[in-house]
């Protein structure tokens, strides 16, 4: 379904799956952060009425909201995650999940994924991501830092990504594919709390890229785990 936010007018997609009739659900625009109540088959979300505890409209969420509100506007219950979450685990192997909003790309993507031996989930937006987030560890996650976020800077799941607990995150490897920088970038990958730049220019050969970076970063953190057991900090 697709509805129209009533202060900036922008045009947001819910998939119907997401919202089953005679349901609602709140949610932020992505644009005007405006907090919207939408209605299953209504074309208009209404705004709703702020709160003296609600944060203010141009404050970028922390991780913790992000995941409070992904938590609250997704239909699906918990036990149908946590059984998703089992299905991936009996799967065995790797597993990675795919942000992409472009078809193309993200097909083309999914291919080179399957190809290294991951099982791929496409998130559908913010929301999807975290949840699927929320009830499993993924060993790798791709994000095109315009995925659903007008302001890249203000992207929900790398925000959610840079202040995610250590033990979670160190057992992930985030790539974000971008248009602004250059592939390999350290600092501004470091900058982004990412491990891997990728400028969509070079999304052709992200297996050769994505696996030379991430053998390095794992023999970092065999160095780095051997350091750490021998002062007693595992």
């Amino acid at each position: 379904m697709e509805i129209v936010c009533t202060s900036c007018k922008s045009k947001l997609r819910i998939p119907d799956p997401k919202l089953p009739p005679g349901k609602s659900a709140s949610l932020r625009c992505p644009k005007c952060k405006t907090r919207l109540q939408i209605k299953a088959g209504e074309t208009q979300a209404s705004p709703v009425a702020a709160n003296a505890g609600d944060p203010p409209a141009d404050r970028v969420l922390t991780a913790e909201e992000l995941m409070q509100e992904a938590l609250a506007a997704e239909p699906a219950s918990s036990e149908d995650l946590m059984r998703e979450s089992f299905e991936l685990a009996r799967l065995g192997g790797k597993t990675a999940l795919l942000c992409e909003p472009h078809t193309a790309a993200r097909d083309s993507l999914k291919a080179t994924l399957e190809a290294m031996g991951y099982f791929t989930v496409e998130a559908e937006d913010t929301r999807h991501a975290l949840r699927r987030m929320r009830y499993h560890l993924f060993d790798l996650v791709i994000i095109n830092e315009n995925f659903d976020a007008a302001d890249p800077d203000a992207n929900g799941v790398l925000i959610y990504l840079r202040y995610a607990e250590m033990n979670v995150r160190r057992n992930m490897f985030v790539v974000m594919l971008t248009k602004r920088f250059r592939t390999l970038d350290q600092l501004t990958a470091l900058s982004k709390s990412v491990n891997l730049i990728v400028n969509s220019r070079h999304a052709d050969n992200l297996q050769d890229i994505l696996s030379r970076s991430m053998t390095d970063n794992e023999r970092f953190y065999d160095v780095f785990m051997a350091s750490m057991k021998k002062l007693g900090k595992v």
